[in-house]
């Protein structure tokens, strides 16, 4: 099916009278689903069954059995896959600690053995193969590029040096130094804060720069064996973590990818038969709400586009292709529309059942008539739609089946343990996925095609599509039911239509795609340093395969908790999107921002002074200055290594780490948490403690250090993948833990005369930590503390914002008069669905901002939790309504669209306009924190107005709505309804959070 974006905007067909009908006040949500959602194809679509399926709700009248003591201790024992990963990782430092305890490989390695478990703890060893193999390469460019700088400033300040002074920290070299650590720190940091999946790439590559300095400052002489020192324990780390990922129960992208693939086809299977079912029942047993529609549909998908992404780097040993796993994401993505109007339609069947006031109708009773009218309507419906219903039902299920024959096994306790050996347990993994004969696959697609010709023949000789009704009927249809029915109607037959493309490509799969060959990337080279997701707690994502194939995700324990874009302002394509939008053009042709206080430049020396105003706003922007106040203060922490009276001291208390924990909590994230703060704080403390626990029980044995360091780490690493706060104490919990016990005992074997006692060197090392947790906080605050909840309004405001260009353009071709082409064309349906997609990402980001604002102490009053909740919910919910409004109108009719509007133009721009002004006045309102104007048209008036003129328009001209696209504009105008409701409620919370001016007050002030 050819899918195009309609950018025109369609008008709700509805007449209310009432002026503020109350929005999304629905039933409790629904109870667990059941996840058994296997249907054999030989069941009789026709059927129709005697009862909905059953809910997962225990009786109260049933006898709870009391679990065992076996079943209690199994239902305490994690996951295998969380275990997998926790021991993972465990082993992975196990080695790491060989290179300090283990006598030949301390001495192979250096002084600086201590880095090799710090860089191993840094690598998280339990990452796909091709991200652990991209994280790999980008750790040792990283590494190589902050070596050769360091050798440059080296080798220049040892030209600046005095060889005949015996002291070798002085002045001119010291100088050359610190300026080449601010310039190289700098730039790490600038590169950091463009591509988030660098973060610590550009860390090792500080601390290569860091010690190598600060050790040169000291050093007589030019000696570059002081970068092989500290390069040597970064690059085995490395080594250590890839091979670790790579040979102890390793995980492809495809099989992380698989597994969300089929936990989302499973959970819209389960919601499609869940809602239609409930749609074409009589009485109304599931009330979702809008943010449920969303939480069921839309978090899976993003998902599964982050694997999707990752899955694009990686050599694939498979079946599939990358533009397999292209075209089956594309497929997927485009199913969530109709799903999603299939559960609105029902959410407002529910509501119109559960309510007495109907907001369709021309009277606020919702009577007993017009409640039989519409449960004889869904009755009709229940008998030309259940055999579609059934037959997509079944159709979706076979299809994750033969998806599924394409994923590897899942590992089983036995061949986790015995891995790799014995070989039978893995023998499973050779075996191509089988085929289904050419007769199965043939009629999989021929019975979906002919339930769809039934449905489309059936649905002719029906009452609710209009077209068999008397022109006097129409005016009374239409203020009925109706816009629900076919809304559903629609919805369901979309859907049916969107699962034909998904079969014809899983059979294409399936007939092509014959042997396992090996598949090399095809991306585009820019898309390589695209950024992922980061976690704002640690800077990184880290995500592992720890899903099963069919699971709805792939996730330890839920560990949500990241952003896909660090900072609010905006990039510099879309800064040209907006000049191109707004700008003004010079008499050159030129396209410039526009700007209120000039003109754009037109002589030599504008021009001169423009470019010269570029840089200096570019010295202003927000990457720059994080990048300069990280490598100022990186540099004013290493100070003391420059200066002769300051650097004996310095090197004792090896004050290098209080820089490099600098640069690791220094996230280029946009808002400031105090939560985090303390909870850094609190793990340093509590790393130390241990340290000093676990050295006094083994009083300094390195084969107790080493087991009882594994054990230990294995419920910190449980704890860092399970909990979306507590993270960020485990990790700096594991480092403290680290540094205290690698130091002590280096200080113990390395025979040092009168070394410091453990609990001294835990304090140190806690001092120095805390010193650089206490630094990046205070830098973070300078030259203004941006706070986390200023940033997530400020962040509301961008996505509203977004929203409004989005409606725009939707609406654009109708308050215009231009000629153009309807039809949008392939870089416009692209950009559209860039455009939606990145509102989506900004809202799960808000999501982000909310969970960890709503822990802030409160320092200056209490955050208004729930309002900033009810905003975030329902500025996501105006992001999918229109998206459905965008995907419903792309069927209609241009021409039957043309001439409706054509009645009621002056209207519909009056309506269209007070919209987009409202969602630009809340956006700007709330960035500048303005209080909201006294007099206002609310958008639930608005919408009243409009819809009474549309009626009188229908009845004037009653033929207009006899056409057979009108169910696509029936699913725009219920979603366009909504749309007015939720941006009633935006309203409502933005005037709670800015206020309104009250003119009365300044009478009163004055009188």
């Amino acid at each position: 099916m050819k899918e195009v974006i309609e950018l025109s905007d369609q008008s709700t067909r509805r007449s209310s009278k009432d002026e503020h009908p109350k929005e999304n006040q629905t039933a409790p949500s629904f109870g667990p689903i059941s996840n058994d959602s296997s249907h054999s194809l030989n069941h009789t679509a026709t059927k129709i069954p005697s009862e909905d399926p059953p809910l997962n709700i225990p009786s109260g009248d049933a006898p709870v059995s009391k679990k065992g003591f076996l079943e209690k201790i199994k239902s305490k024992i994690p996951p295998l896959p969380l275990l997998r990963i926790v021991v993972k990782s465990s082993i992975a430092i196990l080695i790491a600690l060989l290179f300090v305890f283990e006598t030949r490989c301390r001495t192979a390695m250096g002084g600086a053995a201590i880095l090799v478990p710090i860089g191993t703890l840094l690598n998280f060893p339990i990452r796909t193969i091709g991200v652990q193999i991209e994280s790999t390469v980008q750790s040792l460019v990283s590494a190589l590029c902050g070596a050769a700088w360091s050798f440059l400033a080296m080798y220049l300040a040892n030209l600046a040096r005095d060889h005949n002074n015996p002291i070798p920290v002085q002045p001119s070299s010291s100088a050359i130094l610190a300026i080449f650590m601010l310039i190289g720190v700098f730039g790490l940091t600038y590169v950091r804060t463009k591509f988030a999946q660098a973060n610590f790439a550009t860390i090792f590559a500080s601390m290569i720069v860091g010690f190598s300095l600060t050790q040169a400052s000291v050093t007589p002489g030019f000696q570059p064996v002081i970068i092989y020192t500290f390069l040597k324990p970064i690059a085995t780390a490395s080594a250590i973590a890839l091979g670790v990922d790579m040979f102890l129960w390793p995980e492809d992208s495809l099989t992380k990818y698989l597994g969300l693939l089929g936990g989302t086809l499973k959970e819209f299977n389960n919601f499609f038969e869940e809602h239609s079912n409930a749609f074409l029942s009589p009485s109304s047993e599931v009330s979702p709400s809008l943010p449920t529609l969303h939480a069921r549909l839309q978090n899976s998908v993003l998902k599964l586009i982050d694997a999707k992404r990752e899955l694009q780097r990686e050599v694939i040993l498979n079946k599939l292709s990358h533009d397999d796993i292209r075209s089956i994401t594309r497929l997927v993505k485009m199913m969530r529309l109709p799903l999603h109007g299939i559960g609105l339609s029902q959410l407002m069947k529910s509501e119109r059942l559960q309510k007495t006031t109907d907001p369709f109708a021309n009277s606020k009773e919702f009577n007993s008539e017009e409640r039989r009218e519409l449960v004889e309507t869904v009755r009709e419906m229940r008998s030309v739609a259940q055999e579609l219903s059934d037959t997509c039902v079944a159709t979706l299920s076979a299809c994750n089946d033969r998806l599924m024959k394409y994923c590897l096994p899942t590992r089983s306790w036995t061949s986790t343990i015995f891995w790799p050996f014995p070989r039978i347990f893995i023998s499973d993994y050779r075996k191509a996925p089988e085929n289904l004969d050419s007769e199965s696959s043939q009629s999989l697609s021929d019975r979906l095609d002919n339930v769809i010709g039934r449905f489309e023949e059936k649905s002719k000789h029906t009452s609710y599509l209009l077209s068999t009704l008397s022109i006097k009927d129409y005016q009374q249809r239409f203020d009925g039911p109706v816009q629900n029915i076919l809304l559903f109607h629609y919805s369901i037959l979309q859907h049916a239509n969107q699962l034909r493309s998904f079969v014809a490509c899983v059979e294409n799969i399936d007939v092509s795609r014959t042997r396992r060959r090996l598949w090399f990337p095809q991306l585009a080279f820019k898309k390589w340093f695209r950024s992922m997701d980061v976690n704002p707690n640690i800077g990184v994502n880290i995500s592992s395969n720890t899903g099963q194939p069919g699971t709805s995700t792939a996730n330890t324990g839920g560990n949500d908790l990241t952003l896909s874009k660090t900072m609010t302002n905006t990039n510099p394509n879309e800064f040209a999107e907006e000049a191109n939008l707004v700008g003004s053009r010079s008499q050159r042709g030129t396209i410039y921002p526009r700007d209120p206080d000039v003109n754009p430049p037109e002589t030599t020396m504008e021009r001169f002074f423009y470019q010269f105003h570029k840089i200096f706003e570019w010295f202003q922007s927000m990457e720059t200055i994080f990048a300069l106040k990280c490598a100022t203060g990186f540099v004013l922490l290493s100070l003391p290594a420059f200066f002769a009276q300051s650097s004996g001291w310095f090197f004792q208390w090896r004050g290098q780490w209080a820089t490099i924990t600098l640069m690791m909590w220094m996230i280029p994230i946009a808002g400031m948490f105090f939560l985090t703060i303390i909870l850094r704080v609190a793990g340093t403390i509590m790393g130390g403690v241990l340290g000093i626990i676990v050295w006094e029980i083994t009083r300094g044995n390195p084969y107790g250090l080493v087991i009882l360091t594994f054990f230990l780490l294995m419920p910190l690493y449980y704890l860092f993948f399970t909990s979306q706060v507590l993270n960020i104490v485990a990790i700096m919990t594991k480092v403290t833990l680290l540094l205290v016990i690698c130091y002590e005992y280096q200080y113990v074997v390395g025979g040092t005369t009168g070394y410091d006692s453990v609990e001294l060197v835990a304090g140190k090392r806690m001092f120095l930590v805390v010193i650089g947790v206490l630094a990046a906080a205070i830098l973070s605050m300078i030259p203004s503390p941006v706070t986390g909840r200023v940033e997530l309004r400020k962040r509301i405001s961008k996505t509203i914002h977004d929203l409004s260009k989005l409606y725009g353009i939707l609406v654009g071709d109708l308050l215009t008069d231009s000629r153009r082409s309807n039809e949008p064309t392939a870089r416009q349906i692209k950009a559209f669905r860039k455009l939606a997609l990145g509102i989506q990402r900004q809202i799960a980001d808000e999501r982000t901002y909310l969970k960890l604002s709503k822990m802030e102490p409160p320092l200056r009053g209490k955050f208004p939790l729930d309002s900033y909740t009810r905003l975030v919910e329902k500025v996501d919910n105006m992001a999918d309504l229109l998206e459905g409004m965008a995907y419903a109108s792309r069927s209609v009719d241009k021409s039957w669209q043309r001439s409706l509007i054509d009645v009621i133009k002056a209207e519909r721009m009056e309506h269209l306009a007070s919209v987009l002004s409202m969602m630009k006045l809340l956006s700007s309102t709330l960035a500048s924190k303005m209080a909201m104007p006294p007099f206002m048209m609310s958008p639930l008036e608005e919408r009243n107005r409009f819809a009474e003129k549309l009626r009188n328009a229908i009845s004037a001209y009653p033929k207009e709505i006899n056409n057979e696209t009108f169910p696509s504009y029936c699913a725009y105008a219920v979603n366009s309804y909504k749309f007015c409701g939720e941006l009633h409620e935006v309203l409502e919370c933005v005037e709670e959070l800015v206020g309104v001016e009250d003119p009365e007050q300044w009478l009163l002030l004055y009188a």
